[in-house]
């Protein structure tokens, strides 16, 4: 990760100083419901002070000299444009916080928080906000909770929220709705759907008549397809590399625990499963290289974080935990030569962690957060910040935490945060 430091020398030096300023569920989602999928679409001079007279001959110049330009000339303000944080509020909902101004806007308004009990007879939730590649758009997950007499009746939604118009629209409306990710450098959504509880036959064993693959919608015009077939075993938890070339899930094989780790290949639309389960992964910039943990259902204590490429054939081991924390969470910065994870107290029950960076180079890792609760992290677009979901769980605080310097910030509260990419 490099630093510029622009240097301009003239005849004049003008220094101007500025001062100022999940946990992740791993259980597989199986739906209760056999009612069949409905998709729906609805269509920002000064003065210089006079000099005494000379006493020695003045000598007229040959050229005109240009006198020093007051500041007015010279400056131009720097307009900082909005780098919106979108996040789930204590309040439940969906929320954009500017990480420059401050600045906040609220996407949703009608939301309940899952801390709240009881929850009223009919109640949304929202959750998994997630931006385009471009940033124009924000996509996140509602569920409508409506308690009838003899269980809870849940409907999910997609829904699309346009950061021009400042209006959102409903996308997917299907009780079997699960996951979803944005493909990159487009607005085509890719989506997987509940397990049918008939899918699993015995242990290790399922119907593969009842297997689901990869749905897509285009948020643009509300066409759907079916992005990947099912190979044997239903798909869950897709996950996009930077380019967009590969989608990376899990074949569903146990109903908990993260299944087999598998990849489709849209420029030679090849299928390929590694036969074994891994546990959170990152792709690199370059696609050619995955970091991942092994912490593919309850955490042991021993879990480890590794470098790979996607054939399953050159894995190595890039951060170790030691005899009382574990290695989790791995994620590339954007510009791919750092790793950001997470190391967390096998012995506590507070999720109490350690953040941490590595170069991919080798070295050794750099604590730059230490001996808190620490649920959820991201990189900022420009890979200059961690931004760190910090408990206690109830009540998180979203800080902003400088890579270099460790310096810290606290942004807001809430849950599950994403940054707005860089503009193109």
């Amino acid at each position: 990760m490099k630093r510029l430091l622009l240097l301009s020398f003239a005849s004049i030096f003008i220094i101007v100083s500025l001062s100022g300023i999940a946990l992740l569920a791993a259980c597989t989602p199986v739906s209760f419901s056999h009612t069949g999928s409905t998709v729906t679409v609805s269509q920002e001079t000064v003065t210089l002070p006079a000099t005494q007279a000379p006493t020695q001959e003045i000598i007229e110049p040959t050229a005109t000299i240009e006198g020093p330009k007051t500041i007015e000339e010279t400056a131009t303000p720097e307009v900082m444009l909005p780098s919106w944080i979108a996040y789930i509020g204590l309040d439940g909902n969906v929320q954009l916080l500017d990480a420059n101004s401050g600045e906040q806007l609220a996407v949703t308004d009608d939301g309940s928080s899952a801390m709240d009990f009881p929850q009223p007879d009919h109640y949304f939730l929202y959750s998994d906000p997630a931006w385009s590649s471009d940033g124009t758009l924000l996509a996140y997950k509602r569920t409508e909770n409506t308690k009838l007499s003899d269980r809870q009746d849940y409907m999910f939604s997609f829904m699309v929220y346009d950061l021009a118009s400042g209006e959102s629209r409903e996308l997917v409306s299907d009780k079997e709705l699960s996951g979803f990710a944005w493909r990159p450098g487009t607005h085509l959504i890719a989506y997987t759907l509940m397990t049918d509880p008939n899918y699993f036959t015995a242990r290790a064993e399922v119907n593969a008549d009842l297997a689901k693959g990869i749905m897509a919608i285009d948020a643009e015009t509300g066409g759907t397809m079916e992005l990947v077939k099912p190979q044997g075993y239903s798909l869950i938890q897709v996950q996009w590399s930077p380019d967009g070339q590969f989608a990376s899930f899990y074949e569903i094989i146990y109903m908990e625990g993260k299944g087999n780790f598998a990849y489709y290949d849209f420029e030679t639309q090849e299928y390929t499963s590694w036969g074994r389960a891994i546990g959170n992964h990152d792709w690199s910039p370059d696609d050619e290289t995955l970091v991942y943990d092994d912490v593919t259902y309850v955490a042991t204590g021993e879990e480890q974080i590794y470098l790979n490429d996607r054939y399953d054939e050159g894995e190595t081991i890039f951060a170790e935990g030691d005899s009382s924390y574990y290695a989790s969470n791995p994620l590339f910065s954007p510009d791919g030569e750092t790793v950001l994870y997470k190391e967390t107290d096998a012995s506590s029950d507070n999720n109490i962690s350690n953040l941490l960076v590595k170069e991919l180079g080798g070295g050794k890792a750099e604590s730059i957060l230490e001996d808190t609760s620490i649920y959820d992290i991201r990189w900022s677009p420009d890979g200059e910040y961690a931004l760190v979901v910090m408990g206690p769980y109830e009540h998180p605080t979203l800080l902003e935490v400088n890579v270099y310097d460790y310096t810290t910030r606290e942004l807001g509260n809430g849950w599950t945060p994403v940054w707005q990419p860089l503009a193109q």
